[in-house]
């Protein structure tokens, strides 16, 4: 499989690497198919992978401008905005103001 294949993990493969290369080489893994552990660790990696993707988006809804390249989701000012009886003067993105 190539590493873009969907069944690996970018955690996977940093779990995967920092094996020691004996549990590397005794894994009945082939280049068509990946073996039992490297399976195992980038079953575990996706978890980790999407506990990250979530954790940075929270990171960048905390800020209204961009935070390494990630935006604040377009649905959370209009709702805090909501939550706190705030009128938004700009209702769609297209209609805000850029400087």
């Amino acid at each position: 499989m190539t590493e873009a294949s969907p069944l690996r993990s970018r955690a996977g493969r940093i779990l995967w690497h920092e094996l020691p290369e004996e549990y590397r080489y005794r894994d009945n893994g082939t280049d068509a198919e990946l073996g039992d552990l490297e399976a195992f660790l980038h079953s575990s990696g996706h978890l980790l992978d999407l506990l990250r993707a979530t954790t940075e988006q929270a990171h960048a809804d905390s800020f209204a401008e961009a935070v390494d390249d990630k935006l604040i989701q377009p649905w959370l000012l209009p709702y805090l905005a909501e939550l706190v009886g705030a009128r938004l003067v700009a209702r769609t993105p297209r209609n805000v103001r850029r400087n």
